[in-house]
């Protein structure tokens, strides 16, 4: 296992910071989808299905992300940790991706124990587990795309600064942007002309198709090409502190 990406997914559990994030992200999740009433409510709704668990899921991760990535370049510049970092032979390259790697997976280890919600939902459904797999599948592909161009933006906006809170709000602000920013700009009606170039950046409009089943190459090579793009960006950055 890489030492980077060793120290940096296990730091999250030797402390309380990786229990709480994760399991204010299931809480949440939970809340809406059993108790709080509303459109995401699995009762409410009346028949057995995780639409609600599909559309909520990207709004929690505009703060659950930034949360996890705030840390991993702010708190090497705070620290002074950075310019050992930079002197080991691992190339800059390599040390954001194993970072990048371990917020993937911590994300991954908050995912899986919404798979409870598929068997709940299945033992409600009549008959039994009558549920839409591809659609199932199809947004849980959904929600590791866009946590994968969420990750690197928040790693980018850590190699920013030396301050978490900061660059939480970075993230958060560009994550917001670009998740449901330019879904907003499309319904502006001065900028109706525009609105197929919007609707193309949204990370909402793509997220949709991947949740919807429809695995099309595009939308999956779309959030692959901003993950390395803003890893890159990420890349330049510390480039500039060596």
């Amino acid at each position: 296992m890489h030492p980077v990406f060793k120290r940096e997914f296990f730091v999250f559990y030797r402390t309380s910071t990786g229990y709480v994030i994760t399991g204010l992200y299931l809480l949440a999740n939970s809340l809406f989808l059993w108790i709080v009433p509303g459109d995401s409510n699995i009762l409410s709704g009346g028949y057995a299905s995780l639409d609600g668990f599909f559309t909520l899921s990207p709004w929690l991760l505009l703060f659950m992300v930034p949360a996890l990535s705030m840390r991993m370049f702010a708190e090497e510049y705070r620290t002074g940790t950075i310019e050992p970092l930079l002197t080991k032979p691992a190339g800059s390259f390599q040390i954001v991706l194993m970072k990048y790697l371990a917020c993937m997976a911590l994300l991954i280890i908050g995912f899986i124990p919404t798979l409870v919600y598929v068997f709940t939902t299945g033992f409600m459904a009549e008959p039994a587990f009558n549920l839409d797999s591809g659609f199932i599948i199809g947004g849980y592909f959904g929600l590791l795309f866009i946590g994968s161009a969420f990750v690197s933006v928040g790693l980018w906006a850590s190699s920013n600064t030396n301050n978490q809170v900061v660059a939480f709000i970075m993230s958060f602000g560009v994550l917001y942007l670009l998740y449901d920013g330019f879904s907003q700009l499309a319904q502006v009606a001065v900028l109706k002309w525009a609105e197929p170039l919007f609707l193309q950046w949204s990370f909402h409009e793509r997220y949709l198709r991947l949740g919807r089943g429809l695995l099309d190459s595009r939308d999956a090579l779309f959030f692959a090409a901003v993950t390395m793009l803003m890893l890159w960006f990420t890349k330049m950055q510390i480039d500039k502190k060596r």
